[in-house]
């Protein structure tokens, strides 16, 4: 079953159209979702605001690799320890100065998408 089952006709100016469709290109949204959105007062984000986040995205995976590698030398350090072992705990400086870096670019990537996606923004030309 359908979610949407009402239909809105709206009749555009070659002007009108020609400004909705250069604004649609910019989204990278279908013509409906467009109108949805603008209708509805949504955020709606420029296709490079899109292209920005999406690249922030990629950021946060590698970040997230990184932290995850580090997350499993330390439990194994931990469990050679919990074993009675000897273990070299030269590499935990190091590895608390690259959690600190990434916690940094961690941060930043979250200022920098919260300011992309604010409701204040405004993406028309």
């Amino acid at each position: 079953m359908r979610k949407r089952n009402n239909v809105v006709f709206a009749r555009f100016s070659d002007e009108e159209y020609a400004m909705l469709m250069e604004r649609l290109a910019d989204t990278q949204q279908t013509i409906n979702s467009y109108v949805i959105n603008s209708a509805l007062n949504a955020t709606i984000l420029s296709g490079e605001v899109i292209e920005m986040l999406k690249e922030q995205n990629r950021q946060l995976c590698e970040i997230e690799k990184q932290l995850r590698g580090i997350g499993t030398n330390l439990n194994q350090m931990a469990k050679k320890l919990n074993a009675g072992e000897q273990v070299s705990l030269e590499s935990i400086p190091e590895m608390a100065e690259v959690v600190t870096a990434l916690r940094g670019d961690v941060n930043y990537i979250w200022q920098s998408t919260r300011r992309l996606t604010s409701p204040q923004r405004v993406t028309v030309r």
